[in-house]
């Protein structure tokens, strides 16, 4: 079964334009890292026929410079969101072994600054690379790992954080367990990918996010269908409709 995989590949977590300003306002970081992390990083050479559209290749190559320019300023946070993003690029056209490497190096700057959400949001990409790769293990103990930072996080921010924090702890955890749940189900371990689904739609409505409410409920669906229960899974897939009208109505308002 091909499963969409809810991640973070489909855009930049960190804009262009704004790592831009960072580069060049930030200069020397109080944040000097060890020597190893920031070792000459050549491009990995990509998989036979991956194909490049030109916008996404220019952003390539800025991002690539870029990223020789935090390890010059020896600015960990800025390393490791650099290469999250150029993984991402190269998630985006299914070159996944190059997106790995980048996200490794990006996770050991990420540690080393001691900056847990980044690492949390490397762990969760590294999850879904191993999974296109095949390598199921690897996928559920990065995704696992990435889990438990973010709950972490969530349970440490409650008392201490903006709400704009906390929601934004919230997305990457549902974001998390939707990518757990799916790595189940295409593994046909369903009380496992029950499990995860579940846990993403209390997360969710805790939250009020509509749309990974319908995301959860769909998926749900899914489930149930695979291990035979048509009935169970066809209602789930007609709430999740409902959902997700219901959120379209909700981002018509908000735009009317």
């Amino acid at each position: 079964m091909e499963i969409a995989w809810l991640c973070r590949l489909s855009c930049f977590r960190v804009p262009v334009s704004a790592l831009i300003l960072y580069a060049i306002s930030f200069g020397n970081s109080p944040t000097l890292l060890a020597q190893s992390v920031f070792a000459p990083f050549p491009p990995p050479p990509s998989a036979p026929g991956i194909s490049w559209p030109p916008e996404t290749l220019k952003n390539l190559k800025t991002l690539e410079s870029y990223l020789e320019r935090a390890a010059k300023i020896g600015n960990g946070k800025l390393y490791s969101q650099i290469a999250l993003n150029i993984g991402n690029l190269h998630g985006s056209v299914s070159d996944w072994g190059v997106a790995l490497e980048y996200y490794k190096r990006g996770l050991d700057a990420a540690i080393m600054a001691k900056d847990e959400d980044d690492e949390a949001s490397i762990l969760g990409n590294m999850g879904t690379a191993y999974a296109k790769l095949g390598q199921v293990q690897e996928a559920a103990t990065c995704l696992n790992k990435a889990l438990d930072l973010q709950r972490g996080l969530l349970a440490s921010s409650r008392t201490q954080s903006s709400q704009d924090v906390v929601k934004h702890l919230r997305q990457n955890e549902e974001v998390t367990l939707n990518s757990l749940g799916n790595l189940y189900l295409v593994q046909q371990q369903y009380s496992k990918a029950l499990d995860s689904f579940n846990r993403e739609m209390s997360t969710a409505q805790a939250a009020g996010d509509v749309k990974q409410q319908a995301n959860a409920t769909m998926n749900l669906g899914l489930v149930y269908h695979e291990m035979g229960d048509i009935q169970n899974g066809f209602d789930l897939v007609q709430r999740s409709l409902l959902l997700f009208e219901q959120d379209n109505n909700k981002a018509g308002e908000a735009h009317g």
